[in-house]
């Protein structure tokens, strides 16, 4: 592509010396010949004219975007120094050049997760992760594009997507199991004590306990009955006290068939917790007093409904799931079709 200066028409006498500039812009490094022709028609009608040609060698240039994907095995958006490289990933530029036109390519993740798009002309863009369509479910633990504009007056950091897959996990117990006879038989007196020091349970109202009585295990099993099969939202505290009793039960029983402390579950977007920080989040909950703090019952309400969650299912991080299905194109979806991951 080419433009002149406008040169023509113009009105000259002899011996006039003309120079002009001529820009090319060509679509890739290489060889390239320029040649013109001026003209000159004279007052009397005579003709003249001169052509030349120039030839000019253009090398690669502009900037380089690069980055990393990677396996964010703690799931905490940052990337640690043994989290994995994820390879095979698909990785998208979008966006417009400083000549105003439109760039949209593609690269896939090297053996190290790393990827580079070279040769890139000063412009505005989009870097995104383009989630793959097939198995497992993979979600995000950082933001899932970058915007990068060249040139850029601060150093270009290497950008990083980090990323974790689920699989289904067979999630705690409920209220009713720790009141049946089969979650009962599983109390023992340690639990009792456990529940006691380590909960800040709520007593409603015009009741004994909780504490549990902890010298009478019969005793202590009815009083845990009662108080879960009673549980009432009215206040939020009761169902939040309870719905941590059966968690606190499901963590000391561990798997297999129960729950494991240091699990970590998504919670929300880019959110992550292990059992343990849920169930601390949800034991502060208790100390709150909706009479004095308006955000209590609705804290409460919150993480009542996360530890409902987590005994329904829990969606566990995968460990072995850092392998995607390999570069076919057919298995990935357009960036601008992801959304509500999580």
């Amino acid at each position: 592509m080419a433009t002149d200066e406008p040169l023509w028409p113009q009105v000259i006498s002899a011996s006039t010396t003309f120079s002009f500039t001529k820009t090319i812009r060509g679509d890739s490094a290489g060889t390239y010949t320029i040649a013109d022709t001026a003209t000159v028609t004279g007052d009397t009608g005579q003709l003249g004219s001169a052509s030349d040609s120039v030839t000019v060698t253009v090398q690669e240039c502009g900037y380089t975007i690069c980055g990393t994907k990677f396996y964010d095995t703690d799931a905490d958006g940052t990337r640690d120094g043994d989290e994995p490289g994820i390879a095979g990933w698909k990785i998208l530029l979008s966006g417009t050049d400083e000549y105003g036109g439109p760039v949209e390519e593609y690269t896939f993740t090297d053996d190290d997760g790393n990827f580079m798009f070279e040769n890139v002309l000063a412009g505005t863009y989009t870097v995104a992760e383009v989630f793959p369509i097939s198995p497992p479910m993979w979600v995000n633990t950082t933001d899932t594009s970058a915007t990068v504009t060249l040139p850029s007056d601060d150093p270009i950091d290497c950008i990083l997507f980090g990323n974790v897959c689920l699989s289904n996990g067979h999630g705690g117990v409920t209220l009713g199991f720790w009141s049946n006879k089969n979650g009962q038989a599983l109390i023992a007196v340690n639990d009792i004590a456990a529940l006691n020091a380590d909960l800040n349970l709520w007593k409603p109202a015009g009741w004994a306990y909780p504490p549990f009585i902890e010298t009478n295990l019969t005793i202590a099993k009815a009083q845990i009955k009662n108080y879960l099969l009673s549980a009432t939202a009215v206040d939020m505290r009761w169902m939040l006290s309870a719905q941590l009793i059966a968690a606190k039960l499901s963590v000391r029983q561990g798997p297999p068939g129960f729950l494991s402390g240091s699990t970590i579950v998504q919670i929300g977007p880019m959110c992550f917790l292990t059992i343990n920080d849920i169930l601390a989040e949800a034991n502060a909950a208790l100390l709150l007093d909706p009479a004095v703090d308006d955000s209590a019952r609705g804290q409460q309400a919150y993480w009542k409904n996360i530890l409902e969650q987590q005994q329904a299912a829990v969606r566990l991080l995968g460990t072995l799931c850092h392998s995607v299905p390999g570069r076919d194109v057919r298995r990935w979806r357009r960036v601008d079709t992801v959304a509500g991951l999580g």
